[in-house]
Parts: structure tokens; C-alpha cells; sequence
């Protein structure tokens, strides 16, 4: 009895990151701190930092929260791998595929979250989340149309990876990087979304299924969605976001960005050492573009980005 007391009460946390995250880091991780009713926080930050005030910035901020240990582990995927790299995504994308590297036998639970996000609410009912036997869980992406290419059956559907609940007695026992390094250097020029395809195409069948509360993607924010849900409900997920992902190109930190959730972001980073941090983009033509997302539908901006063969 013991035992199941102290896994619920101390959380795990994992976080990849680089020097160019760092400033959206610490507002993720304070958000995190200041946000849970658990006793204690153990945190992993994984990344290679080439600026040394990194470390010691966060370790202060870590410093504030006496119920919190935050360790620094300078690590990237072995270079021999070769994983691919484009766009946003660098190496210490795949770090998170590691995650059995950074926690001891004795953990039986470790959080994983991507760096732009921050979290409103209390992150101790996400901790408790019953994995239903599974590896992991994640919140699924609905009306993503990634299950046929990566062929896999409907009713699993597809998630996002940027919120990864780990059951680390499974993830040890699968040995998982036996399985996805591998596809990944075979399928490469098939996984638009690296990382996330290879997770979704090789272990659909082991995610627990998660309430969209815990990863809140940009999409359910736009006025025209992809997303098959109706409206209204999609703006009861967005007002009842307890972890606000920042995902895809813009995001609060750029001048032009008009997240529902811009202001929270900017509201954890004042908490930070990096608190003069200012937004990023700010010159007249953005101030057009600015005007120009605000009148023309979204839905038509995404084409518009495919036609110049971007990704969306």
C-alpha cells in the first residue's frame, strides 16, 4: 500500500529540449510546478546546451519549488543512427525514445511533455490516468489522416506523441528502439511527422487512450477545423485545456501568433529567468500578415502553405 502511495504522489517528468527552447522550457516547466498538487517533482531535462547559462537558469527556477529535484543530462541520439532532421525537428527529437536511459528501475511512471506547452491545471489526475495495461499514453489527433498511410486500423486512430504517459515496466520489457529505429530508417521518406509516424505505426496497439484535455492541439482553435467534432464541443475542449500544446509554425512567442492561450504563455515566461524575453517578428510586413490571418479563413491559409510545398 505503501508503495502505490508514493507513485502516485511523486511525478517523473522528461523534457528534450535544445538552447533555441530553452526560454519555452522553463515556462513549461513553471507552469508544471505551479500548477500540481503532487508532494514531490522529479524532472529530466535532456539536451545539448551549448549556452551554460541555461543550466543554471533552470536550476534556479527549480530552486524556488523545495519539493523538486530537476537533473540536466547532456545527451542526443548516437550519431551512427543518422535519424533524419528537417524543418522544426532536430536530433533531440527522438531523445524522448530513450527515456528508459534517464530513469531508475525503481520508476514506474514517467510524464513526458514537448517544450511548447503549458499546463493550467493540476497535473496530478493525468499522473493517476489508468493505462488500461498499456505502454503508454497519448491523446488522439481526431480526423487526422495519417492511420491509412502508416496502415493502421481506424478504430486505434492517431495520436499526438507531444504528451507521453509511460508505463516504464512495459516500455522496458518492449525494448522499443529495436522496433522503431529500424522502421524509421526504412519508411523515412513516408514519415512527414518523423517521430510521432514512427510511434503511432509501430505501437498504435499499445496507447491508452487519453482525454483531449491533456494535450490541446492548435486545431481545436480555429474557427474552420479539420477536426470532426462539433463546434461547440471543440470549444468546451478548448476551455477545459488542461495542457495547451502549442503546435505546428506559429506560436505565442512570434508577433503574428493570436492563440486563445497566447497570454498564458508570456504569463509563465515573466516567471522565469527568462522574463524580458520579448515577441519575436515584430516589423510591418508581420503587421499585414497579422491582418491578413485575422480576415482570411484558416482552412484557406493551409492551402495556400501546401501550394508552396511546405508542410502543414
Amino acid at each position: 500500500m505503501q508503495a502505490d502511495i508514493e507513485w502516485r504522489d511523486e511525478g517523473h517528468f522528461l523534457f528534450c529540449a535544445n538552447d533555441l527552447y530553452a526560454q519555452h522550457l522553463a515556462a513549461c516547466m513553471i507552469s508544471l510546478l505551479e500548477n500540481s498538487s503532487l508532494k514531490k517533482h522529479d524532472i529530466c531535462v535532456v539536451g545539448k546546451f551549448e549556452d551554460a547559462s541555461v543550466a543554471s537558469n533552470l536550476q534556479e527556477l527549480a530552486d524556488r519549488y523545495p519539493n523538486t529535484v530537476l537533473r540536466i543530462i547532456n545527451f542526443l541520439p548516437p550519431d551512427d543512427l543518422k535519424l533524419p532532421t528537417r524543418m522544426h525537428w532536430t536530433a533531440d527529437t527522438f531523445s524522448r525514445f530513450w527515456v528508459h536511459n534517464f530513469f531508475g528501475p525503481a520508476v514506474k511512471r514517467v510524464l513526458y511533455l514537448d517544450s511548447d506547452m503549458i499546463i493550467r491545471r493540476d497535473i496530478k489526475p493525468l499522473w493517476e490516468c489508468d493505462l488500461e495495461g498499456k505502454m503508454f499514453g497519448a491523446v488522439s489527433i481526431p480526423g487526422s489522416d495519417r492511420t491509412g498511410p502508416l496502415s493502421i486500423p481506424e478504430q486505434h486512430g492517431y495520436f499526438n506523441n507531444g504528451v507521453l504517459l509511460f508505463d516504464m515496466e512495459k516500455w522496458h520489457a518492449n525494448q522499443p528502439l529495436k522496433t522503431l529505429i529500424p522502421y524509421i530508417e526504412k519508411n523515412v521518406q513516408d514519415l512527414p511527422f518523423l517521430d510521432q509516424d514512427a510511434l503511432n505505426a509501430c505501437y498504435y496497439h499499445e496507447r491508452a487512450v487519453l482525454d483531449y484535455c491533456w494535450n490541446m492541439i492548435v486545431p481545436f482553435t480555429w474557427k474552420e477545423s479539420f477536426i470532426p467534432l462539433p463546434r461547440s464541443e471543440q470549444q468546451q475542449i478548448v476551455n477545459n485545456a488542461c495542457v495547451v500544446h502549442y503546435n505546428g509554425r506559429s506560436k505565442p512567442w512570434h508577433y503574428i501568433n493570436d492563440h486563445p492561450y497566447k497570454a498564458d504563455y508570456w504569463k509563465y515566461v515573466r516567471m522565469t529567468p527568462w522574463k524580458d524575453a520579448q515577441e519575436t517578428g515584430k516589423s510591418f510586413p508581420n503587421l499585414l500578415k497579422k491582418i491578413f490571418n485575422a480576415v482570411v479563413p484558416q482552412t484557406f491559409r493551409e492551402w495556400l502553405w501546401r501550394m508552396r510545398g511546405n508542410e502543414a
